[in-house]
């Protein structure tokens, strides 16, 4: 049985290696991979998630999870993450769901494939929270690049904190933001 996983869990690590792709548009040096994001949202959702009146092991099994296909996929941009894009929504949400249905060996594993249907269709309190986690974790990275000018200068990381406003759901999640946001305007005039 754990040598039928093995092949999995190999695909698995390229997210260790995937550059994040808005990272790459923006210029960034050195930018972080999928799976340093990923530990950033584990690390918010297990400081944030008693605060949220959520299961913590729960919420932080589904940020280990939540970018897993793009082990095989890669890290796409649809176009309601980006100014740009490589494919529509419906396309990378029907790439994203094929990879995650192909990774695990069949019959192995099922739970990891419904822990990420559930953080895909956003329907439970936890599944809303990751995915606030998801995109705070965003707001911090392009914080840290700022103040280390990591970006290529006649690019701004404000796309970010446009994309995420407007989407988070949780108070946890609002309050990081509007002080995240703080921070970065404050940085910027510097």
């Amino acid at each position: 049985m754990i040598s039928d996983d093995l092949d999995f869990i190999l695909e698995s690590y390229n997210v260790k290696d995937e550059v994040r792709t808005g990272w790459l548009f923006k210029g960034v040096r050195d930018p972080e991979s999928v799976a340093s994001h990923v530990w950033g949202v584990k690390f918010l959702c297990l400081l944030y998630a008693e605060e949220e009146d959520v299961d913590e092991g729960r919420a932080v099994k589904m940020a280990v999870i939540q970018d897993l296909p793009e082990a095989k996929t890669g890290d796409l941009v649809s176009e309601k993450h980006a100014e740009r894009y490589e494919l529509t929504d419906e396309e990378k949400d029907r790439k994203e769901r094929v990879a995650m249905h192909e990774l695990p060996p069949e019959n192995r594993f099922d739970d990891i494939i419904e822990l990420w249907e559930e953080y895909q269709e956003r329907e439970t309190r936890t599944a809303r929270f990751v995915k606030d986690m998801d995109m705070i974790d965003m707001c911090f990275q392009a914080l840290k690049y700022e103040i280390e000018h990591r970006r290529s200068p006649e690019k701004s990381m404000d796309e970010f904190f446009e994309y995420t406003e407007p989407r988070l759901n949780t108070d946890t999640g609002k309050e990081l933001f509007e002080e995240l946001k703080s921070r970065y305007e404050k940085v910027k005039k510097e």
